[in-house]
């Protein structure tokens, strides 16, 4: 029959190709110090034929796997390669066939098809374990490891501290500010000192020359809407007085960033720097006249005596996508101050802001990849090699 001139082809090919499959013998046990292949296989549930044929199949290909040397996965995420059943009827020859198929579970590639015929599944008892031989001696097996008392599985510890992977990261940020402002009075005059809310948003880019340490510009766009409350002495009594300012600006911040990396995900970023302060625009504002009569509106140009503040913070960010398309999403906690006053055309200095409060959120990717870092952390060397250690060569 059919299936006889397959099995006199397979049976010389089968015991040609089991040495160098490393697997198990009655001379070659678990405490002679054999190689053996620490490859996983998994094998999903036979399609095809009958119930009767799909118990026996789904029994014993598994249990052939183990038999062969392998360590049988749970599940296909877990496995190195993974095999497929299905059986069929031939209405040429009238043979039952059973077709395996091996594949690489990283990449999902086709390694390689065999077919075998039977007429009952009992005649595939003696031969379960060689198409598994034959279809694994196909495999490129890379990953053995030299074992003495037992067969063990060795991890190195997973590392505490991964590295930045690209040169250059761009990404856009915006958000809430909370912001202190310090009115310019002249003296006599009792003033209450305003908070005002805003918002800022726009462009960073980052160099990152270091492991650890990386240099940022930003761009940022954001408006201050400024409530002013003083009170004065005029001939006529103390009176109250509310002025109110609008106006946009433009923010340049240049920080020296710490970058952190917590386990590949979890990113750290301490960072401080000063920051350039350019008008756009005019400010507008509202004023009562000094006199308590009267309320005038107004708009002006306007500087900054000096357009230079400080600024310190921390982003905590955390990194999506696969490893070689990743981007981060962060959120941005930081304080600055001004160093200078805001002063109208007419050298009028109005307020200066003594303290601002950004809560921000962002999302950045990285270009120009870095070359390939071993991660560092407190087990392992900083040039230790994981590959030649999980390879046992």
């Amino acid at each position: 029959m059919k299936h006889k001139a397959w099995l006199l082809f397979i049976l010389p090919a089968a015991v040609a190709l089991c040495p160098p499959l490393f697997a198990q013998s009655p001379e070659d046990g678990a405490g002679s110090g054999s190689r053996i292949a620490n490859v996983k296989v998994w094998v999903a549930p036979v399609e095809g034929g009958t119930e009767e044929e799909r118990e026996y199949f789904d029994f014993n290909m598994p249990e052939e796997v183990k038999g062969s040397g392998y360590q049988l996965a749970e599940s296909v995420e877990d496995s190195d390669f993974y095999i497929l059943f299905s059986l069929e009827h031939d209405e040429e020859y009238g043979d039952e066939m059973i077709t395996a198929e091996l594949y690489t579970t990283k990449t999902g590639a086709l390694i390689i098809s065999n077919t075998m015929g039977y007429a009952a599944v009992e005649d595939m008892t003696d031969w379960n374990l060689t198409m598994i031989y034959q279809l694994m001696a196909n495999a490129p097996l890379h990953k053995y490891i030299n074992t003495i008392e037992q067969e063990v599985r060795i991890i190195p510890p997973k590392p505490i501290l991964g590295f930045p992977e690209y040169w250059l990261y761009v990404g856009l940020r915006g958000g809430y500010s909370i912001r202190r402002y310090l009115y310019m009075l002249d003296e006599g005059q009792i003033r209450k000192d305003p908070w005002g809310h805003s918002f800022e948003a726009g462009i960073q880019v980052s160099f990152q020359p270091l492991r650890f340490l990386a240099i940022q510009a930003e761009f940022l766009f954001t408006n201050d809407s400024v409530p002013l409350q003083y009170g004065a002495t005029s001939e006529s009594g103390f009176f109250g007085v509310d002025d109110a300012y609008q106006s946009y600006s433009l923010t340049i911040p240049l920080t020296i960033k710490g970058t952190f990396h917590l386990y590949d995900r979890l990113v750290l970023n301490p960072f401080s720097g000063v920051y350039f302060m350019a008008p756009l625009g005019t400010i507008k504002g509202k004023r009562i006249e000094p006199d308590g009569t009267g309320l005038y509106q107004f708009e002006s140009n306007y500087t900054y005596s000096l357009p230079i503040g400080w600024t310190a913070g921390l982003e905590v960010g955390w990194v999506l996508g696969k490893e070689r398309n990743r981007g981060t999403i962060f959120l941005d906690f930081r304080y600055s101050a001004d160093l200078g006053k805001l002063v109208l055309e007419d050298d009028t200095a109005v307020y200066k802001r003594t303290g601002m409060v950004s809560i921000t959120a962002g999302y950045r990717f990285g270009f120009f990849k870095r070359n390939k870092q071993a991660p560092a952390s407190e087990e392992l060397p900083e040039d230790f090699d994981f590959d030649s250690f999980n390879s046992g060569l």
